[in-house]
């Protein structure tokens, strides 16, 4: 599971090419169900949109979003669907909600997204300085400007999005072995696409050495850098 805070500005990378594509910009939601469709890529493009598929990522991890390569950055306008979802531009973020009886439950200032599904699992709601958390399973409408809850939401409103996972029975779901099995499976990709490449710069950890320029990465090296929190440099740092 992810906040929308925590995917905003990651880093997109191509695994098979070894280098950053841009940085997720935003997301688009397909409101009808609750889901995450695709990410706006920013990447520096001064006319074109470019968007991601969340059916096409490899997986999204604490410091970036892996895709295979980076053909399926494509470009918005020629995705009827993107067009279609960007002209409804519902973000819920900083949408009011309501019960479907007219009761103002405040805005909606944070998301909460399943990072195998893209599925929208919960929101955090605040009013008044106080935050309560509420989810999808009670919403009946992701509007534009409002989102319409179940009448009766206000007491299923929790104190945490961790209780809101609880009450979905979600957490199951989220330990369970094909979702390790995916992480376990990026990682396998990224190690075997570095092995016997050359590194086109030298990576310090401080001014400890943990490559240097020209050094052809080995098991040894990737270990060196995993232990170093310098992974995701290594793999930018390779021809």
């Amino acid at each position: 599971m992810k906040s929308l805070k925590e995917i905003i500005h990651l880093p997109i990378i191509s695994v098979f090419e070894g280098k950053e594509i841009g940085k997720i910009k935003d997301i688009v939601i397909e409101p009808k169900d609750g889901r995450l469709e695709y990410f706006l890529v920013d990447d520096q493009s001064m006319f074109n949109v470019k968007v991601v598929p969340m059916s096409k990522i490899m997986g999204i991890g604490d410091e970036a979003l892996m895709i295979e390569t980076s053909d399926l950055v494509v470009d918005a306008q020629k995705e009827s669907k993107v067009v279609e979802l960007l002209n409804k531009n519902v973000s819920v973020v900083n949408s009011k909600i309501f019960t479907k009886k007219g009761k103002n439950l405040g805005l909606i200032t944070e998301i909460f997204i399943d990072d195998e599904s893209g599925k929208i699992l919960g929101c955090e709601i605040g009013k008044d300085g106080d935050a309560k958390f509420v989810s999808s399973e009670s919403i009946i409408t992701f509007g534009k400007e409002v989102t319409i809850v179940e009448h009766d939401v206000h007491d299923k409103l929790m104190a945490s999005i961790e209780e809101v996972l609880n009450d979905r029975k979600v957490l199951e779901t989220i330990d369970e072995p094909g979702a390790e099995d995916t992480a376990e499976a990026i990682a396998r990709k990224q190690k075997e696409y570095l092995l016997g490449r050359e590194l086109v710069k030298t990576i310090l950890d401080g001014e400890v050495l943990i490559a240097y320029e020209g050094q052809i990465v080995t098991e040894e090296v990737i270990k060196t850098a995993e232990e170093a929190g310098k992974f995701m440099e290594l793999t930018l740092s390779v021809k």
